[in-house]
């Protein structure tokens, strides 16, 4: 017996957050795709009455809408008409839906993935109004405006888009869930949220961007196993919240009243957060070692011949006043460094401070591995302890190209820090472990 799954989605979700730039746009834009990509909406349920419901086998998404299409309705007229729907709802948002039928949602998973890589889903996108006389609106500058809102700054004219989120509430879906969870408030700016952070410098953020490694093809391998797949699948669905939850706690040791952890985008194998700059570190490492570990248990329950799927995270340190926007565009393409250096794989991190090293994606290290961090662990505090003067003669001989790294050895010796500078580990590169130790929290 097979059942026809039916998955409707937000696609380029951070292009679309950050139309209106600010924070509070950012939620507001969040918070309508969660309300509106709800089979619990009353919208949607009006729509899918006697066509499809809810499909529980799928896990919180916060920019997916999964349903089962019930017997005899034709899943693509049903798509078409929620997506008809949507656009009305969510004016700016790029819209695609797809469909397969198999026996459970984890055989149909991978098939409706290839369809959509072979073009074969329905898209839908935004109409651009095209008439150049219109204002443009105030808070987007993309669509034109048609109509006015009042915000707390004062009245501004508005595109279809900015005037839903003007009324949508200010907090993300992730948000309101990190904050039942924890007890903890998040905080409403990246200026409260800097402000958490070690003394060194409390005006920098870690934005944080992580993606699975290997889903597809574990799906494609669970799906021909003919084992149960109802526990796992579950269990990879909130793989991503549940390690968010360790990493936050972790982070919170003397239990402040707002959370270091500010989410943007959680579900599925996919996060993007923002910490203060001197936990970034910390929480990517706590995250990725928990995200790992969750899966890794999860799938070998199921079957020991299946393969595991990993994480790989991009990390970027910038002023809190940097745009988010510029952030997303970075971290996307650290992230595709980190996913190439692990063969897509094994875990690895890309990151890259843009207030030293620009906004150039090449211009940071060769991205490192999870398992290469742990070995490094023990010997990152003391690099963080250095003497500003230490550091600088030590950064400073690495980056000229002149000096061999026997001439640095020796340098170090003289300044009397050579066991901390070249401790015994074997994949040891210090230029890259003494940026990374700028913003190590042990």
């Amino acid at each position: 017996m097979t059942t026809t799954y039916l998955d409707i989605g937000a696609v380029r979700v951070q292009s679309y957050l950050g139309r209106w730039p600010s924070l509070a746009g950012r939620r507001a834009g969040s918070a309508l795709l969660q309300q509106h990509l709800s089979a619990d909406s009353p919208g949607l349920q009006h729509q899918l009455q006697g066509r499809a419901r809810k499909n529980t086998d799928a896990g919180t998404v916060d920019s997916v809408l999964s349903v089962t299409v019930e017997d005899g309705v034709n899943p693509e007229v049903l798509a078409r008409d929620l997506l008809t729907f949507l656009r009305l709802a969510l004016p700016a948002a790029e819209l695609t839906a797809v469909w397969a039928s198999a026996p459970d949602y984890v055989a149909a998973f991978p098939l409706m993935q290839q369809k959509v890589r072979n073009g074969h889903a329905v898209e839908s996108v935004p109409v651009d109004s095209g008439f150049p006389l219109l204002k443009r609106c105030d808070l987007c500058r993309i669509d034109a405006a048609v109509t006015t809102v009042r915000l707390p700054e004062g009245e501004a004219s508005a595109c279809a888009d900015c005037a839903l989120r003007a009324d949508a509430p200010r907090e993300s879906p992730s948000e309101l869930r990190l904050r039942s969870e924890s007890g903890r408030a998040t905080a409403s700016t990246f200026e409260a949220l800097s402000a958490l952070g070690a003394d060194r410098k409390k005006n920098h953020v870690a934005h944080v961007l992580a993606d699975g490694n290997g889903f597809g093809q574990f799906f494609a391998a669970l799906a021909r196993s003919g084992l149960p797949k109802d526990a796992v699948s579950a269990a990879l669905h909130d793989a991503a919240f549940e390690a968010l939850l360790q990493a936050e706690s972790m982070l919170a040791l003397d239990q402040p009243p707002l959370s270091r952890v500010l989410p943007h985008l959680v579900g599925g194998d996919d996060l993007f957060v923002t910490v203060p700059a001197s936990d970034g570190w910390a929480f990517v490492r706590t995250y990725l070692d928990e995200f790992d570990r969750l899966v890794a248990e999860a799938v070998r329950a199921a079957g020991p011949t299946l393969p595991i799927p990993t994480a790989s995270a991009a990390i970027v340190i910038a002023h809190r006043a940097w745009p988010v926007n510029s952030a997303i565009d970075l971290a996307e393409a650290l992230l595709r460094r980190a996913k190439n250096h692990g063969g897509g794989v094994r875990s690895t991190i890309a990151w890259l401070e843009v207030t030293r090293r620009g906004a150039d994606p090449d211009a940071g290290f060769m991205p490192i591995g999870l398992d290469e961090l742990e070995e490094w662990y023990p010997h990152l505090g003391p690099l963080a302890e250095l003497a500003p003067s230490s550091r600088h003669r030590l950064e400073s001989l690495l980056a000229d190209d002149t000096v061999g790294h026997l001439d640095a050895r020796r340098s170090a010796t003289r300044m009397g820090i050579d066991r901390i500078a070249y401790p015994p580990v074997a994949s040891w590169r210090l230029a890259a472990a003494l940026d990374i130790s700028r913003w190590w929290r042990p």
